[in-house]
């Protein structure tokens, strides 16, 4: 028994010494390789939304209403280019339906209309957020200037802008759909919002 132990022992260790031997030296070495993207422009675009104004009851002088929009708006510019870029809006005259009795559609002009936009905020990695006009009163002919950014790149979250409607005191009321009671055809205006 201790014969053998010793033998392998010796075998063993006799191995170990000529692995070590065999074994290549090893050398430090380095490579490199490119990693390539194409990135490509998107689009610019702005997701607005619209408001109910406060009801008003005519009184004989003028009044002033006022809302905000349903939701905050989203201004995203993808083009990837840094060129300048200004929302701007136009706004149809608020008409009030013909009825069935008032038969006769009623209007209160755009330009008694202003959109006023009070923070903007920049998203994520975005550029700087640029600074919102002050109140813009609204025309259904001419661009009325809302927000004009000198390169800002990026998405901004407008919070919800307000609406405020000059009501005439010569304004009529809102016609009715049927008969002279009920429900009424509200004053309606379509705002228009360009970007680019």
């Amino acid at each position: 028994m201790r014969t053998l132990t010793k033998t392998v022992g010796i075998l063993l260790g006799t191995g170990l010494i000529l692995a070590a031997a065999a074994a290549p030296a090893t050398a430090s070495t380095s490579s490199s390789s490119d990693v390539n993207v194409t990135v490509t422009g998107g689009t610019i675009t702005a997701t607005t939304y619209g408001a109910t104004l406060a009801g008003v009851t005519l009184n004989g002088l003028d009044q002033t209403t006022t809302g905000t929009s349903t939701s905050a708006w989203t201004l995203t510019d993808a083009r990837g280019t840094g060129a300048a870029w200004t929302l701007t809006a136009t706004a149809s005259d608020f008409t009030s339906a013909a009825g069935s009795t008032d038969s006769i559609a009623r209007t209160i002009t755009a330009p008694h209309l202003g959109i006023g936009l009070t923070t903007i905020t920049a998203l994520g990695t975005s550029d700087a957020a640029p600074v919102p006009s002050s109140v813009a009163a609204m025309s259904s002919s001419v661009q009325s200037t809302l927000v004009t950014a000198a390169s800002n790149k990026g998405s901004f979250s407008v919070a919800a802008p307000t609406f405020t409607l000059g009501v005439p005191a010569n304004a009529f009321r809102s016609n009715y759909k049927v008969g002279l009671s009920g429900d009424v055809n509200p004053y309606i205006s379509t705002i228009t919002f360009t970007i680019g």
